[in-house]
């Protein structure tokens, strides 16, 4: 083995000045995406290791919550989620042993994502949205754990009034999307035609999920967290140690 080579899986890979080191807590690290930790006004999360594929498809939002926390894993929130597909749409993607993922990887990773394949794709998102009723302020909670068999958000968010909710988590949904779709046809020439922000309603307790399709792509959060959607996945996530 050449001493580069040898010295890239000892120390990582050097990229832009940093070092990606491969993770040490999973069994199958080439599985998955290094998603490097990173702040965002007063909310910060640490290195995440993201599952490439998509598991426990067609359970409620809750069930898969349970299901995940029997493998020690957890759901990514909606901040987590833009990062992953900015990052997936940028050629620095590591897998979890730090190596480099290619572009014929990259579109092998986000064409279902956003074109689904003979059906729709989906995968859940950890935001639940509920409405205060004193003030009929809208709130997000989300990083949901597992205590006493009951989900429990460690981070939860007022967004306003239930009609005013285009920003969640610091970001603007609908511009968002509309950059993003534009920075994903130069980068990785995927085309999304039509690509739409389901905010929340507020009329009664909903989640978050991503959905794509050949003819729109679609972040909806207005699923019931108890009703049950055959194309709805959640891809794993472990803190990278």
């Amino acid at each position: 083995m050449p001493i580069d080579d040898y010295l890239g899986k000892l120390e990582g890979v050097i990229s832009d000045s940093k070092i990606i080191r491969p993770a040490s807590n999973i069994l199958n690290p080439e599985s998955f995406i290094i998603l490097e930790g990173r702040p965002h006004g007063l909310y910060s999360y640490p290195d995440l290791l993201v599952s490439m594929e998509r598991s426990h498809l067609g359970r409620n939002w809750v069930e898969t919550h349970k299901a995940l926390r029997g493998e020690d894993s957890f759901m990514l929130n909606l901040r987590q989620y833009l990062d992953f597909l900015k990052l997936l749409n940028s050629d620095k993607v590591y897998d979890g042993n730090g190596d480099r993922l290619d572009y014929d990887k990259r579109i092998e990773l986000l064409v279902p994502i956003f074109k689904g394949g003979l059906i729709p794709m989906g995968e859940y998102l950890d935001a639940f949205f509920n409405v205060n009723p004193t003030n009929e302020s809208l709130i997000i909670n989300y990083d949901h754990r597992i205590s006493a068999e009951s989900l429990h958000p460690l981070c939860s968010q007022v967004l306003g009034k239930s009609t005013d909710n285009n920003k969640i988590m610091g970001v603007n949904i609908d511009e968002w999307l509309n950059e993003f779709s534009q920075n994903l046809r130069i980068n990785s020439k995927i085309f999304i035609e039509n690509a739409k922000y389901l905010a929340p309603k507020g009329i009664q307790s909903t989640v978050a999920g991503f959905v794509g399709a050949p003819d729109e792509v679609c972040l909806d959060c207005n699923y019931d967290p108890k009703g049950h959607y055959l194309v709805y996945g959640v891809r794993q996530v472990k803190i990278k140690e």
